[in-house]
């Protein structure tokens, strides 16, 4: 066999393998090994408090693009509401409502990116059954501690 055929060969074979290695790395969202993953560590009281007095101040936590804009967080008519959002806006009945930034915080303090996702199945106001919205777009603690730092 001429040399330049076993080089094409070996390249074939050899990008094969980078795209196989590269794309087995990658597991969907709502995958079991990703899941397991997602931290269980509550957000805490100071994180929290931030997000409520950056809510409070007229910016809200979500999304902005066509399409299924996951859940997010805003402060409408003297409430802190957890939604779920499409094409940036809220598109049905919230999924969480608080009348005062105490019982806000105290709720949002003790979830964790794990009860988030929708996995959680005694988290009753974020789980799902829905394999599209299990941890896709959902609040995080990495979402949150970007939205209080104002990034």
């Amino acid at each position: 066999m001429p040399d330049s055929l076993v080089f094409f060969f070996a390249l074939i074979l050899i990008v094969g393998l980078v795209a196989l290695l590269s794309f087995s790395r990658f597991r969907p969202l709502n995958d079991p090994k990703t899941i397991a993953r997602l931290s269980k560590k509550p957000f805490g009281p100071l994180l929290a408090a931030q997000v409520a007095d950056r809510l409070a101040t007229g910016n809200s936590m979500r999304y902005s693009h066509k399409d299924y804009c996951g859940q997010g967080l805003l402060y409408r008519d003297g409430c802190y509401v957890i939604a779920e959002f499409a094409d940036g806006e809220p598109f049905a009945a919230a999924v969480g409502t608080w009348t005062d930034k105490d019982s806000f915080v105290a709720f949002l303090a003790s979830q964790s990116d794990f009860s988030c996702s929708g996995t959680d199945s005694t988290s009753t106001l974020f789980h799902t059954t829905e394999p599209h919205y299990v941890n896709n777009q959902r609040i995080s603690g990495k979402r949150l501690q970007e939205f209080a730092s104002g990034a």
